[in-house]
């Protein structure tokens, strides 16, 4: 993941109430896990019950994050639930590398670590917005190659909001996994 990504990681502590635990996680995990807290985040903010979104849960897996994040939207906010969504994926693949030969990912996990990285330079602008930052200020931290999102993302907030810009990002993300998902598994 981009290196100035990391300036947003100070205040992930402070939005999320629990830490993304990538013992043995792989891009793929940490796309999937994430994938999950961002569908039920929109679950939420769609009005779907909690005993429909739990469907999303992969089958057998204790640590469902679906209850936990209807809680936190309840009580934080939308925003708040987007947001540690975002957090979690950013914390997540950032322990990957550490444990992974990053330069020789198979295709699928390369993938994988794509649809994370983008996620996260999306919250890293949704961030610079928040801070009250200049899009010229965001561009020049972030630099020329993410032009195109920062100029998406201060347009959305602009035109509507920040929670419209979360959910874009949590959209763009899961169709991104979606899209892997499906070549990895011969479904185009």
């Amino acid at each position: 993941m981009p290196q100035n990504v990391k300036s947003i990681l100070p205040l992930a502590s402070l939005l999320v109430s629990g830490t993304a635990n990538a013992f043995d996680q792989s891009f793929e995990s940490c796309a999937m896990s994430a994938y999950v807290i961002l569908e039920a985040t929109t679950d939420y903010m769609l009005g779907v019950p909690l005993s429909k979104a739990r469907a999303s849960c992969f089958p057998g897996n204790p640590d469902c994050n679906v209850p936990r994040v209807y809680r936190e939207a309840k009580k934080e906010g939308i925003d708040h639930a987007y947001i540690s969504g975002h957090v979690y994926m950013i914390k997540c693949g950032n322990k990957v590398p550490k444990r992974t030969d990053a330069t020789s990912l198979a295709p699928a996990e390369a993938a994988y670590k794509s649809c994370l990285s983008d996620g996260a330079v999306r919250l890293n602008v949704i961030a610079a917005i928040r801070r009250g930052d200049s899009q010229e200020a965001a561009m020049a931290a972030m630099g020329a190659q993410y032009g195109d999102i920062i100029r998406a993302m201060y347009k959305i907030v602009k035109e509507a909001n920040v929670t419209k810009a979360l959910s874009l990002s949590a959209g763009a993300f899961n169709s991104c996994v979606e899209s892997v998902d499906a070549a990895k598994n011969g479904h185009r």
